[in-house]
This record gives C-alpha cells, sequence and structure tokens, in this order.
C-alpha cells in the first residue's frame, strides 16, 4: 500500500445515518458504509447486543412537521416567487411546442431545473436549445437565473 493510499483509508469516518444528508426519512436504506459498520459491529458485539447500539447510530424519525420546517429553512423567498413568476410565464418564454415537452421544476442558487417529460428530448434541448433558452430566461429575470439544466 503506498502512502497515498494508507492516507486515504485513514480519513475514511463512520457517519452517523442523520449525517447522511442526501437520504431523509424513516424507511430509507443504509448506505453502503453503513451496512458494513453494522456489519462490523454485529460481529464485534454479537448478535444480541449489536442492534441496540446500531439504533442509537439510526436517524431518529421525525414528525411531518419538523421535516417541513428543515426544508422550508433552506428554500429562499426569492427563488420560490422567482420560480413561480416564470412558471406563469413559461409558455411565453419557451414557445408552446417546447412547453408541453418541458417545465420549470426548481429554482436554487440561480440554477433553473427544467423537468422534461420525456428523456428523449434531452438530446435535442441540450444540443440545440439550451443557448437560447438560457439567453431568454436571463433576459425575463434580469439575469438571476445564470444557468439552466435538464432533469
Amino acid at each position: 500500500m503506498s502512502g497515498g493510499d494508507a492516507k486515504k483509508s485513514s480519513e475514511k469516518t463512520w457517519l452517523k445515518r442523520e449525517q447522511s444528508g442526501s437520504r431523509r426519512g424513516f424507511f430509507r436504506r443504509p448506505t453502503k458504509h453503513e451496512s458494513e459498520r453494522e456489519g462490523v459491529l454485529a460481529d464485534w458485539l454479537g448478535e444480541e447486543r449489536s442492534s441496540s447500539v446500531m439504533a442509537d447510530l439510526r436517524e431518529m424519525h421525525t414528525d411531518m412537521e419538523g421535516m417541513l420546517r428543515e426544508i422550508l429553512s433552506k428554500v429562499e423567498p426569492n427563488d420560490v416567487i422567482l420560480l413561480t413568476r416564470i412558471q406563469e410565464n413559461w409558455e411565453s418564454l419557451v414557445g408552446a411546442d417546447n412547453a408541453r415537452m418541458c417545465s420549470a421544476d426548481r429554482l436554487q442558487d440561480g440554477i433553473l431545473s427544467i423537468r422534461l417529460h420525456h428523456s428523449t428530448l434531452r438530446f435535442v434541448f441540450e444540443r440545440e436549445l439550451k443557448g437560447k433558452l438560457e439567453e431568454v430566461l436571463k433576459a425575463f429575470t434580469s439575469g438571476e437565473v445564470k444557468k439552466i439544466r435538464f432533469v
């Protein structure tokens, strides 16, 4: 093992489930690292004690109000207002044909996510329409939309 590999393996840390930010909810499955950690704990502690130790490491189930409060704290009100304005004027901004094939989905940090209604349209929109749509949206929002991405 080289010095760089040894450093990488020593930096590997086990996260509690609440620190695994991309996955939420009571019924989410463990990540690869969590599964490995829980397997090692089960081997080390024995089957009868491992479940109580692992239960302390799992994310606590929160109520709907708490989850909503957490999500809304991350959303900026200006983004919501601007997204609503874009959605209300969507057909006039992108044209009637394009509006039937895609919709403004989300706005975060100046990046507008446009949901394509069919995956085969992505190539056409990326290659032929992205530049034009970015220009139109930048002009409409006075530069608040910096980029667009297709999802």
